[in-house]
């Protein structure tokens, strides 16, 4: 799994060893096994899900699905990118289903009102859940500002990849 460098030590990156569905014509879906153990079965035992959705605008309503970062242990994250297809991304979507509805996987988020309000242009729910910016809000109203960098600066000692050095900037800039 190739793995970016951030100041806590390599993360290792999945593009989603996601088995390929079944052929259009088969009547159940089923999945092909993957070379290496996908990210959804290193997670099973977590009791914890951190995820954050990427996406293409900031309107959730209009906002479509580019991938999930996620990470269920410390010094480690995986990002899934999903196809621009939606009937792709919707089958992709569903195999994470029973992470998605347990209970006992509680999933965390930063805004993740947004995050919601994206997954649920695709049917998807998440349950049970908590929104750090909320907790932050809830906790230290008016001590601090509440976005996530701050947050992360303040409760972690940790500064987070600026957007400009993972994708560019001008010309060079990935879209």
């Amino acid at each position: 799994t190739p793995a970016v460098e951030s100041s806590v030590g390599p993360v290792p990156c999945s593009s989603a060893e996601m088995p390929a569905p079944a052929p259009v014509d088969s009547p159940e879906p089923s999945w092909e096994p993957s070379p290496e153990p996908s990210p959804v079965a290193m997670a099973a035992p977590a009791s914890l899900l951190i995820l954050d959705t990427e996406t293409t605008g900031l309107d959730e309503l209009s906002a479509e699905l580019v991938g999930i970062a996620f990470s269920w242990e410390k010094g480690t994250g995986y990002y899934l990118p999903f196809p621009k297809d939606r009937t792709a991304c919707e089958t992709k979507l569903a195999y994470f289903t029973p992470f998605f509805h347990s209970p006992t996987i509680e999933k965390v988020g930063h805004n993740l009102k947004y995050d919601l309000g994206v997954l649920r242009q695709h049917d998807v729910t998440l349950a049970p859940i908590d929104d750090t910016i909320v907790m932050s809000f809830d906790c230290d109203a008016g001590l601090h500002g509440h976005g996530m960098d701050e947050l992360a600066r303040l409760h972690l000692d940790h500064s987070c990849i600026a957007y400009k050095d993972v994708v560019g900037t001008g010309k060079k800039a990935i879209s």
